[in-house]
């Protein structure tokens, strides 16, 4: 039922492009706006319309227009899987179905009281992780925190064997139904808190979204980890660590207190000293202590009021604790034998598209930077742009005024250079080494190759460290 099902789905139309162009009516709302308006729209009563309408837009509807719009799949028998209740003579869905990067996924809808393990929608937490995995084929990956089965089926794809494990059986429970829904057969589900289900498993792959969120309370299985402080962020980094194979990486979702005037990166660093792991620590935003608490306790349907009194408790606990500032962000991290590095950077927007690829030249080029040792044999090197990178340029009255490298695809870390190094960043081309180039580009402006060189090997060598260049013959992906 749940195959024929998806069919119907994708004949229908309901997949992110098609959903969103019509839910938005090409731009003119927003999402929440144009799933309250579709019915009133013309389309109403077409089959993609209905589909949205039931499973996304919370309506209920006439048995005979979800009976026309789900064709061949028989309503009563869709209602036996649990994902719709048919009384008196209307439809109305128990879960959302959302449509995502080829998947059709099933989970709780936002309402005013949600239960203890309600399990999340595909939300920006769930997109994020998806794009900053390394997407290397491993013969076993581990999700950790698993919720809807999300990050397992799209590991699923590149991973012989999947382990999806979640402290939640009801998440567990949609995670199966998901796995039927989508016809993938390669994940093994288990129940179990952080990683005891798996003891001394080692993974290829490791991706976890756990309930990181810092907070005293107890009352959302998918948020609140109930360890206090930064502790299940803590354990989860230092457990990927652990059940990671020989160059395997792990993708972690967390938050982590911090000094507000102090170094942000001191406590993920910590956490991973004696890891045996390479690091890049992506921070995505620190909070003060208000603005972190009101942000977690807005939920659906919660007054102002509400939402003060609540995050009034986890205020208590963040003075008892100290707590002056939190971070949230992405750690990715490296299984790797020898003397190990962490880097850290700011993420100031988010994620374009997969950034997979531009993880792993994050990791390439650190290692090369570590290899060579001195800066200046960089200049052996020769570099090009990464793949999917853009040499941006602005000029005022012709004279150039600001360079930089910027991504279309992957992690949108600063590249900006000096002046005078645009030039030499303009004529890489893979092929000829670094002194080479700038000796060129010195010679036909009149500068000294030397003094161009000592500008242009720390902003260059940065760009390497943020995968924004790479060797000539490199892997370019």
């Amino acid at each position: 039922m749940l195959a024929k099902l998806r069919e119907r789905l994708e004949r229908a139309g309901f997949d992110e492009a098609g959903v969103d162009r019509l839910v938005r009516d090409d731009g003119g709302l927003g999402f929440e706006d144009g799933l309250a308006a579709l019915r009133l729209r013309p389309v109403a009563d077409e089959p993609l319309c209905v589909l949205v309408r039931l499973f996304l837009a919370r309506e209920s509807l006439p048995l005979a227009t979800a009976a026309a719009a789900l064709g061949d799949v028989d309503v009563h028998e869709l209602a036996g899987t649990g994902l719709v209740a048919v009384r008196n003579g209307a439809v109305r869905a128990r879960f959302a179905l959302q449509p995502f990067d080829g998947l059709i996924v099933a989970s709780d809808r936002f309402v005013s009281r949600m239960r203890a393990d309600h399990v999340i929608q595909i939300g920006p937490a769930t997109r994020t992780l998806a794009a900053l995995t390394v997407r290397r084929p491993v013969q076993a990956a581990l999700d950790l925190g698993t919720g809807s089965g999300v990050q397992a089926f799209l590991t699923a794809r590149h991973g012989e064997r999947v382990v999806g494990l979640d402290v939640n059986p009801r998440a567990l429970h949609l995670a199966r139904l998901n796995a039927t829904l989508n016809g993938v057969e390669n994940v093994e589900w288990r129940l179990g808190d952080l990683f005891e289900p798996v003891r001394d498993e080692r993974f290829g792959l490791v991706v976890a979204n756990p309930p990181f969120v810092i907070s005293p309370a107890r009352e959302l299985t998918y948020r609140d980890g109930g360890l206090g402080g930064d502790a299940l962020s803590r354990d989860v980094v230092t457990g990927a660590a652990r059940h990671l194979d020989e160059g395997g990486f792990a993708s972690i979702l967390c938050s982590w207190v911090t000094d507000p005037g102090g170094d942000r990166s001191e406590t993920p660093r910590r956490w991973l000293e004696g890891s045996g792991c390479d690091a890049r620590v992506l921070e995505l935003s620190t909070d003060d202590p208000v603005t972190y608490a009101i942000r977690w306790n807005c939920l659906p349907g919660r007054q102002p009021a509400a939402v003060a009194t609540a995050a009034e408790a986890w205020l208590v606990d963040y003075r008892a604790r100290g707590i002056e500032a939190i971070s949230t962000g992405a750690i990715v991290i490296r299984k790797r034998s020898g003397k190990n590095w962490a880097r850290f950077d700011e993420l100031a927007l988010g994620t374009r598209g997969d950034a997979g690829p531009h993880l792993e030249r994050l990791f390439a080029g650190q290692d090369l930077l570590n290899a060579l040792g001195d800066e200046h044999k960089l200049l052996t090197v020769a570099l090009a742009h990464a793949p999917g990178t853009l040499l941006v340029e602005r000029r005022r009255a012709g004279d150039l005024d600001r360079a930089r490298l910027t991504v279309e695809q992957g992690i949108p870390l600063p590249g900006r250079v000096p002046l005078a190094v645009a030039p030499v960043l303009a004529a890489l081309d893979g092929r000829r080494t670094l002194a080479d180039v700038i000796e060129e580009v010195a010679r036909a402006a009149g500068l000294s190759a030397a003094a161009l060189s000592a500008e242009s090997l720390p902003a260059l060598g940065e760009l390497v460290a943020r995968g924004l260049l790479v060797p000539g013959g490199a892997d370019r992906r």
